[in-house]
């Protein structure tokens, strides 16, 4: 087992409602997004030994609840982009190619 997976193991008596975890967990599927940070950066040492001292008890959300949730929120975007996109009459695209380190990347932004 890697030292990783034993950290997710760890089970902190949480004294913080269910419904308090939820919305921390949401937070923190926010910010990785925002941010392009890793799904296990919640669970890395130094984050939680951090949100031990900000929030005691809250153990950040694992790598597969930030998987699990963050397919949902694809979706809902989705639905949320596509509801927006119906009452627009004209869009322009932008579309930028690049690699770097032998990566690609494609950039579209649309413009309304």
């Amino acid at each position: 087992m890697y030292e990783s997976q034993k950290r997710q193991r760890v089970s902190k008596s949480s004294k913080i409602r269910p419904e308090k975890k939820r919305e921390y967990h949401q937070a923190a599927l926010n910010c990785i997004v925002t941010d392009g940070r890793p799904f296990g950066e919640f669970r890395r040492a130094g984050m939680v030994k951090f949100l031990d001292v900000v929030c005691p008890g809250y153990l950040g959300p694992s790598r597969k609840t930030i998987g699990r949730r963050l397919g949902n929120a694809y979706h809902q975007y989705r639905e949320e982009l596509r509801n927006k996109l119906v009452r627009v009459d004209w869009i322009a695209l932008t579309v930028d190619i690049w690699t770097k380190n032998k990566i690609s990347y494609i950039c579209i932004t649309g413009h309304a």
